[in-house]
């Protein structure tokens, strides 16, 4: 007996009553508003019943979207409902496909998942976040209000704080869980390779057209006063560093592992792009970012045609890079500059202007820390000894502040069993070699982004670590998959 596909059946019902309901609306919506954002509604609508035939496809939107939702170029909210949003609706569209075709026998899979994340990196960072919560009432009003230009959004209560601070990051952890169900079920990497290249490229080209805009000099736009000149997209440029960093060393481990001169050329094109918009950050944490991860690569491939090339373009690039660049790195530097001091050259001011006055804070509660964000409410900010805040510009610092010996437990945990998945994994010729590729990125990433976390960083989950947790994603995925077979994966003949 052909049994019912009430799955389709539903999909087609939702497709047909969203099509005559938002025909309706359209109308209204336009004759009221007007502009862009009815049609893009009618996108998110579109794209969310689409995703009910596979939620699949959810995952590949998500992987194109997530990293410029945290611009100012993607809409946050329609038409002033709090929520509503092309994100949002991918997410719910995606995770309710999937629970259809679980309560419908479409599917058997079980969402991927990692005890060690849930217990060592999640719940700490929840829990810290809710004491944090109640702390909010010590936060100085000129940083509830967010109006200090720095990238918090204004904490008026409890309920906004963990929205900000705990909901929305934890939005990136539920992210990989969604890429690690597509992952594990799907045999080529070919599809999320691509879906990662366009939103990667989609990013990287917005410095440019923000300089290209401003009509402004770079010698300008390197000066320490012009810090926030990015800062129109919704992320400073020390968030914009690491994120190309994150997504630039994906793609240079991958590179080798293309199979074909146009995968490769395309990847190359992206690298460029990546390449130049981490120089335009100037970011001296997204320049030391991409310089680990340039090294590490050269180290790990160890073939002397590849070395040789790199010397020569590294040269050229040298030759070629703009004085700003120089000056940008060089700030501090100077005895006469005014960011820094003869004691304090390197961090530009920070050791005395901010770390320092930190002190008396982390004594205060060393063993678990302060609550997520203490920066906000610190003696030091509440007493003006140092600027108000939200970062204490150190991911070490911010970790003490925050979670303090026990946050450092759980931290070195996380990132110990992070590494050893992801060379485990990058080491399985019977994986496909461009998951491979990634993983192995993502590793060197993970350590190029402790590195510079001396200059800036976030122990929780951020804009700036979004392609992280794609990979983490990719190998929840890939692992169940092993540990479930415990044979090959997926092999594609590729030409190395």
């Amino acid at each position: 007996m052909r049994t019912i596909d009430f799955r389709r059946f539903a999909a087609i019902g939702a497709v047909t009553l969203s099509s005559l309901a938002l025909a309706a609306f359209w109308g209204a919506a336009s004759a009221l508003v007007g502009g862009v954002l009815p049609l893009l509604l009618i996108i998110s609508f579109g794209a969310a019943a689409l995703i009910l035939f596979d939620y699949r496809l959810g995952v590949l939107l998500l992987i194109v979207t997530l990293p410029i939702s945290h611009t100012t170029l993607f809409p946050h909210e329609l038409f002033g409902v709090a929520g509503l949003n092309p994100l949002n609706l991918l997410f719910v569209a995606t995770l309710g496909s999937y629970a259809v075709a679980r309560l419908t026998g479409q599917s058997t899979v079980r969402i991927p998942y990692s005890k060690t994340l849930l217990i060592w990196y999640v719940l700490p960072i929840t829990i810290a976040g809710f004491y944090g919560a109640t702390q909010v009432k010590y936060i100085p009003e000129i940083l509830r209000l967010g109006a200090t230009g720095e990238s918090n959004l204004g904490v008026g209560n409890s309920r906004q704080f963990l929205q900000f601070y705990v909901l929305k990051p934890m939005l990136q952890v539920f992210f990989a869980h969604l890429v690690a169900l597509g992952v594990y079920q799907t045999k080529s990497a070919s599809r999320y390779w691509i879906a990662f290249l366009i939103s990667l490229q989609f990013i990287a080209i917005l410095p440019a057209l923000v300089v290209g805009i401003s009509g402004l000099s770079l010698d300008i736009l390197a000066a320490s006063f012009a810090r926030q000149f990015l800062s129109g997209l919704g992320l400073h440029a020390n968030e914009l560093g690491p994120l190309y960093g994150f997504g630039f060393a994906l793609v240079l481990f991958t590179w080798p592992h293309l199979a074909t001169l146009r995968s490769k050329f395309a990847a190359l094109v992206v690298l460029a792009s990546t390449a130049l918009s981490i120089m335009l950050t100037f970011s001296r944490g997204g320049y030391v970012f991409f310089l680990t991860v340039c090294v590490a690569f050269l180290v790990k491939r160890r073939q002397f045609r590849t070395i040789v090339a790199a010397f020569v373009l590294g040269g050229v690039g040298f030759a070629l890079l703009p004085q700003a660049v120089y000056d940008r790195v060089l700030t501090g530097f100077d005895p006469g500059s005014q960011v820094g001091s003869k004691r304090d050259e390197l961090t530009a001011g920070r050791v005395h202007e901010i770390w320092l006055p930190l002190l008396p804070d982390l004594a205060a509660h060393p063993i678990a820390g302060n609550g997520k964000n203490a920066i906000m409410w610190s003696s030091a900010v509440r007493e003006g000894r140092i600027a108000p805040l939200v970062t204490p510009h150190n991911l070490y610092l911010r970790l003490a502040l925050d979670m303090g010996l026990l946050g450092f437990l759980a931290m070195t945990v996380v990132v110990v069993w992070l590494r050893r998945e992801f060379r485990q994994l990058a080491g399985d010729t019977s994986i496909d070699p461009r998951w491979r590729g990634m993983l192995q990125g993502a590793g060197v990433a993970l350590l190029a982004y402790l590195v510079a976390g001396v200059a800036n960083g976030d122990y929780a989950p951020a804009p700036e670590t979004t392609f992280l947790w794609l990979a983490i994603g990719i190998a929840l995925g890939l692992r169940q998959r092993v540990n479930e077979s415990g044979t090959a994966i997926a092999t594609t003949h590729v030409r190395h």
